[in-house]
């Protein structure tokens, strides 16, 4: 090749490379404003863990339910403001007043149903218990005399209290934060538990260093939690609540 044709065409090579590249990193800063841009709406879809006002995405509690889901102890409120729930007798046949109110008669729901918690919670039970135990006396004893109205106006008889949702009123509320507590040492206790069966390696007999390493991990992380619950106890925390929550739009008739 000629040396002007080389030349010409080391030039022509050379410009084709620059452009190229000025083309990549063009693309390349395009790119990257459009994923910021990315970020920034993603941020704006983006909500609290916990809302106060309205349930945040992530909002396990009651308030996070829709307005269709029933919950005893959040839509009505004990009779009498100073009651603590001491008494469980669910042997009178109760009327009740409106305004989520129930009269005072001698037996008062809401108080008795949170007496029942306290007591199992007292007694060790296991939480699965606890739940299906308040399922049982709130069918039973309860149920037939409720009138709730929901927050969209619609009046509905008898509504039925899911396993589900005093599952998620009983581990989430403040005033039940023991039971919550307890489903966390339960954890602990599961994962030793699942942990101990792959200690040893079955050919050698010798224990496997990663596993013991792992399992005392563990071990020492439930140890700490239950010396922090111990603590709380003797500052007068961690308890199972006090005094009935009041609040709530329902209403029980005979």
């Amino acid at each position: 090749m000629p040396p002007a044709a080389s030349s010409a065409a080391s030039s022509a090579a050379s410009s084709a490379a620059s452009s190229s590249s000025s083309s990549s990193s063009s693309s390349a800063a395009s790119s990257s404003s459009s994923a910021g841009d990315l970020v920034v709406r993603s941020a704006d879809l983006r909500g609290p863990a916990y809302g106060l006002l309205a349930a945040g995405p992530a909002q396990s509690q009651c308030s996070g339910a829709s307005g269709t889901t029933f919950c005893f102890m959040c839509a009505f409120e004990s009779s009498s403001s100073s009651s603590t729930g001491d008494d469980c007798d669910y042997d009178d046949d109760d009327a009740a007043v409106g305004g989520g109110a129930f009269a005072d008669d001698g037996n008062d729901h809401p108080a008795s149903l949170r007496s029942l918690v306290r007591a199992l919670v007292a007694q060790k039970r296991e939480t699965y218990q606890i739940i299906r135990r308040v399922w049982h006396a709130y069918d039973r004893n309860v149920r037939p005399e409720v009138v709730w109205t929901r927050p969209d106006g619609v009046v509905v008889q008898s509504p039925a209290w899911s396993l589900d949702s005093i599952k998620t009123h009983l581990l989430t509320a403040p005033e039940f934060h023991t039971l919550f507590l307890d489903c966390v040492e339960n954890v602990f206790t599961n994962i030793v538990m699942a942990q101990n069966t792959v200690l040893i390696d079955r050919d050698t007999g010798a224990a496997d260093p990663e596993a013991v390493e792992a399992f005392l991990k563990t071990v020492k992380a439930m140890c700490a939690y239950k010396e922090s619950r111990a603590r709380l106890r003797n500052h007068g925390g961690g308890g199972a609540g006090s005094g009935p929550a009041r609040g709530g739009a329902g209403k029980r008739s005979r």
